[in-house]
């Protein structure tokens, strides 16, 4: 590699210790596999030295943080697991040496077992592949002498390791170094790091610094502010060999507290000066902030309070892969956009799920301004070597990342993996222990025995339960389910729900907050299909309810073969076409602070006229004011035409209160005395004028078929069917939707028949036109390269569309090619999901195609001849062929099947 090019991932490793002297090692190192395991044997720590098959070893080169698996590193074995080896010559800095520093070298992450030589002798070794770890290289260090480091690494993702989703029924593992690798230089005696502890309601942070001291003497500890924040505190220590912990309490002058809304944080700066002269300087950083559970307002169940007030959490599971990467992000600016996507949506929070991440991402969680609920990894097997490898996890995690003030919440299992035991008394105490120590451990945070979907919690802080329902009315029995059997003292998602012993007993709930961890439509293995109608519908019934303060939304990007994320696995954006409906409708509005809903299905069939009472309600949860504030609502139709107009609309006026759940008058409505889709639209408007939030619901207004002949205001128009098909040059072009669509792949021609409406000469017709609802049969070219291709219909992605055209000709006359932009997927197609059972939302463009003038008097001519004209769709002659989908009037977007308008003379 040129040395010119910049290593990867060149940023300061770990923000909260920040470090003067610094040296990244990012960047080629020399590679070697070693399916044999001979490299011991061998001493490849030892240069040079030829194998026993006369191979030199190190013959590749490897990009360092990425694991060999992934693209990035330049070796992208993803089916290897067992031994390999890295190897890199590295010069000090000559000022090191004069200063006397020792260096430091700090792994990010290796995973699983690391061995380190220096020069051909053992400096250490490691195992865990989610903890940091360092070694000090002092004593291998001979002035200006190049190091040769030589690293060992075993992973074999064994069921007792943790391994969180890298197992083979999950996703493609990470194997070796997987976060970033650097050295810094400290003296002999040197601050280890800094834990600050801090405290809003106190308006205090406690700073405690770790010192290692090489012999004993007087030292001064000064803790500064370089933001002038605090008076800077200095003490005087005489100090014995060995390591150290010296508090020391600040006092802030003028509290800001950091929230979401207002990432504040506050600058530290430690220096501890030694009986010489020598110092030692790190920088740290944390935010004022409180985490608690309460009551509030006198209701018998509790919420989680952030700065003393309640906190609606709005959070995404963050499974924190990448394509190209895997466990490691590309770039920091990849860190920094996941987090700035996940705020843009509306999000407060996300769930690092089963993964300690790269420490920039908590970074950039606390700059931007994002909560984090953080999953301890786990095993697949209780065994008492995956106990000891979790709890090793668990306080390295609390260690390295407990400054960062996004952590509000610490889960210890997930789903009960790992937990082996767990219908046993043994494992219930070994479980509720560990609740016990983590808040000893770290008291500022919340703590979670374990996520659960068995609905077997101990002893927890956060009473929280998972779902996967992909329909609305299933969906909404199972909310109230839970919400009804959520209460202090019962057994439901406790333990005591599962078990006859009688120790379950003393596991029930007591009133922890009620929140969702996990829930969606779309399931890891449900396929490549669209969440726009599942995450609106779903989300909106959650909030619906006071009891529940909060909920985990699987997940914010797609991850290999599971394509349930708001983003694509890529960082892609996916459509959601909730601006269809209603103006400037975003995600933002579903998943945002304050939340206007509707309790009535994303769509019903109902007849014309019907008078339908509509349940109304205000999830209020931000620090916007709503006084005086006004629920536009309004009626819409796209006929059965084509046509689209308002019905009617009104206001209400709501009185708002926050932190709660507002429930509105119903709304009666009487939807449209003619066919079609029918919109009810919602606005909460602000007193100024600003629309704080949107949504909607859909209603097919709907009785018979429309008529295949009728006048229209113009003349005539006839209809088909999509399944009318007359002949084809497709075998049998797929039916679906209940016959409300035909698939016609690659290319065909498909013949469809108008019969001409009796009495209709031809010297009365002065146009046709045609109206089509078309798109191209190409969802599955949408289809990702990651994790092999997965069944289904893709959601629209606005950057990889897959354009075709379909020629059209009328009684044999050609009116020309008709361009398809795409094969949409999204709540566009609000017909094809109540088609569908919810499994899919596909739509097309609602295609005009006028005859020609010059065109038409052939075009009659085959009328009056036939009685009838025949339309032919083809794709046999244009390029990158892709066939079509034809929709009729209960399918796609619009509620219309294949119109020809006859337009007559007045």
């Amino acid at each position: 590699m040129a040395d010119h090019i910049p290593p990867p991932r060149g940023e300061y490793p770990n923000p909260v210790d920040l470090r003067p002297y610094w040296l990244g090692l990012n960047g080629p190192w020399e590679f070697s596999l070693d399916p044999r395991n001979e490299g011991e044997f061998q001493h490849w720590w030892r240069q040079p030295r030829l194998s026993a098959a006369n191979t030199p070893p190190f013959d590749r080169t490897i990009t360092v943080p990425f694991p060999w698996e992934s693209r990035l590193s330049g070796i992208a074995e993803r089916t290897y697991s067992g031994v390999a080896w890295y190897r890199r010559t590295i010069t000090l800095p000559p000022s090191w040496h004069e200063r006397g520093l020792h260096p430091h070298l700090h792994f990010g992450a290796v995973d699983w077992e690391a061995r380190l030589w220096v020069n051909g002798r053992l400096a250490g070794e490691h195992t865990g592949g989610y903890s940091s770890f360092s070694f000090n290289l002092a004593s291998f260090v001979a002035s200006d002498e190049p190091l040769t480091l030589t690293l060992r690494v075993r992973d074999n993702t064994e069921a007792a390791a943790l391994t969180g989703k890298q197992v083979p029924n999950w996703y493609t593992y990470s194997s070796g170094m997987w976060q970033p690798v650097w050295l810094d230089a400290r003296p002999a005696d040197h601050l280890v790091r800094l834990d600050l502890r801090p405290s809003l309601a106190g308006a205090s942070i406690t700073a405690t610094a770790i010192l290692h001291i090489s012999h004993p003497g007087a030292f001064t500890l000064t803790v500064s502010s370089p933001d002038a924040a605090f008076l800077a505190v200095r003490q005087q220590l005489t100090l014995t060999t060995g390591v150290h912990a010296s508090p020391v309490a600040l006092t802030i002058f003028h509290p800001h507290a950091w929230s979401p809304d207002d990432p504040h944080l506050y600058r530290i700066s430690v220096t501890l000066t030694g009986p010489n002269g020598t110092a030692d300087t790190l920088e740290s950083y944390t935010g004022l902030r409180d985490i608690a559970t309460a009551a509030w307002d006198g209701r018998p169940y509790q919420y989680i309070l952030l700065n003393g007030e309640p906190l609606y959490l709005r959070g995404a599971l963050d499974q924190a892969f990448h394509p190209d990467g895997i466990y490691a992000y590309p770039s920091d600016e990849v860190i920094r956009n996941d987090i700035a996507s996940a705020k843009a949506a509306g999000l407060n929070f996300l769930r690092c799920h089963i993964k300690i991440n790269d420490p920039r991402y908590y970074y950039w969680a606390d700059r931007l301004g994002l909560l984090i609920m953080q999953d301890v990894p786990n095993p697949s097997l209780s065994t008492p070597a995956a106990r000891r490898s979790w709890e090793d996890c668990l306080r390295s995690t609390l260690e390295r990342d407990g400054n960062h003030p996004s952590i509000f919440s610490w889960v210890l299992f997930n789903e009960t993996w790992g937990l082996t035991e767990h219908d046993s008394p043994a494992s219930w105490e070994w479980l509720s222990s560990w609740v016990t120590k983590t808040k000893e451990l770290d008291p500022t945070r919340l703590v979670e025995d374990n996520s659960p979907c068995n609905w077997d919690h101990v002893r927890t802080d956060i009473n929280s339960w998972h779902f996967y329902i992909n329909d609305w009315r299933q969906a909404r029995e199972h909310i109230a389910h839970v919400v009804a059997h959520t209460y202090s003292g019962s057994p439901f998602n406790y333990v005591a729900s599962r078990s006859s012993a009688p120790e379950a007993q003393r596991y029930r709930q007591g009133n922890e907050p009620l929140i969702n961890s996990e829930y969606a439509g779309i399931s890891a293995r449900s396929g490549d299909r669209d969440i726009s109608q599942s995450l609106k519908y779903l989300t909106t019934l959650l909030r619906a309810h006071d009891k529940i303060c909060g909920y985990v939304y699987t997940e914010l990007t797609d991850v290999e073969w599971e394509h349930n994320g708001l983003l694509e696995y890529n960082r892609l954006p996916k459509s959601f076409g909730y601006d269809a409906f209603v103006e400037g409708m975003s995600l933002a509005d579903i998943l945002g602070p304050d939340v206007i809903g509707c309790d009535a299905p994303p769509i019903q069939t109902c007849a014309p006229g019907t008078t339908v009472q509509l349940p109304l309600f205000i999830s209020h949860w931000s620090g916007r004011d709503l006084t005086d504030c006004q629920l536009h609502w309004r009626l819409e139709l796209t006929d059965r035409f084509g046509g689209h107009f308002v019905v009617r609309d009104g206001t209400l006026a709501p009185t708002v209160q926050r932190y709660t759940v507002t429930t509105l008058p119903p709304l009666n409505l009487s939807l449209p005395k003619v066919a079609g889709l029918a919109t009810l639209t919602l606005r909460l408007i602000s007193a100024s004028g600003t629309v704080l939030t949107r949504n909607y619901v859909n209603f097919e207004v709907f009785s018979a078929p429309a008529p295949r002949a009728e006048r229209s205001p113009s003349g005539w128009l006839v209809r088909c069917a999509p399944t009318d098909v007359l002949s084809s040059s497709w075998p049998l072009p797929r039916s679906t939707l209940g016959g409300e669509q035909i698939v016609a792949a690659g290319r065909c021609h498909v013949d469809y028949r108008f019969p001409w409406p009796a009495g209709v000469g031809a010297g009365y017709v002065k146009g046709l036109r045609l109206q089509l609802e078309l798109a191209t049969a190409a969802a599955q070219e949408r289809s990702t390269p990651w994790g092999g291709k997965q069944p289904g219909i893709p959601q629209t992605e606005p950057q990889h569309t897959v354009p075709g055209a379909v020629e059209i000709s009328l009684g044999d006359v050609p009116l020309g090619t008709v361009a398809l932009l795409d094969d949409p997927n999204d709540a566009r197609g609000i017909l094809s999901f109540l088609r569908s059972n919810g499994e899919h939302s596909s739509y097309g463009t609602l295609v005009q195609v006028p005859v020609p003038s010059s065109a038409l008097p052939a075009v009659l001519t085959r009328a009056h001849e036939a009685n009838a004209l025949q339309l032919t769709l083809s794709t046999l002659d244009v390029a990158r062929a892709r066939g079509f989908t034809l929709y009729g009037e209960r399918a796609g977007a619009y509620p219309v099947d294949p119109m020809l308008f006859i337009d007559l003379e007045d």
